[in-house]
């Protein structure tokens, strides 16, 4: 069984530059998301350290950005591994992977979860190979460093990228989401 726990600072120390982070969000658009798919998680992206500071890089809804991950201290978050080994140098891969720009808008958000829908929860046409969400960014990472998935080119949602990864190593829940 995942841990789980309420301390952000030992949850935060458990991260590990390359992890996929899980959000459970909630903004109005996550809570949609996650009502839609029935996952627990709204949003993913790759946790990566540069010195003490604790970055996430993820699509925000228009572009690939770096954020501090504390922004989102105050949400369920989890932490699963990297489904393949990493590199020594995992945080200038990162850098790498956010210097190709990529965009995506909430036409093609809504494009995917309709498709979602009509197909009863399978998996997704990939939006197009200068679009991505946040899911098609953490796989087209791990697919970069020898990722093999059995998603073959689709979009999925946060919930099916989370089960294709494993248990989470732990779960934080903030105090004022028990």
């Amino acid at each position: 069984m995942t841990e789980t726990v309420s301390d952000y600072t030992y949850f935060r120390s458990c991260i590990k530059s390359g992890d996929t982070i899980a959000i459970k969000s909630k903004s109005i658009f996550g809570k949609g998301i996650r009502l839609l798919t029935g996952d627990q998680y709204s949003h993913v992206g790759i946790a990566f350290w540069e010195g003490t500071r604790l970055l996430l890089a993820e699509m925000d809804g228009v572009k690939n950005v770096i954020v501090p991950l504390s922004q989102y201290d105050d949400v369920a978050l989890a932490i699963y591994r990297a489904p393949i080994e990493l590199p020594a140098d995992i945080e200038s891969v990162i850098w790498d992977t956010l210097g190709v720009e990529k965009h995506y808008s909430w036409v093609d958000i809504l494009k995917v979860f309709v498709s979602y829908v009509l197909s009863g929860g399978a998996t997704m046409p990939k939006t197009s190979n200068d679009t991505e969400i946040c899911t098609e960014f953490n796989m087209e990472f791990y697919r970069k460093l020898g990722w093999v998935n059995t998603f073959n080119g689709y979009a999925v949602t946060p919930g099916l990228l989370c089960k294709q990864l494993g248990d989470p190593i732990i779960q934080f829940v903030p105090i004022q989401h028990k």
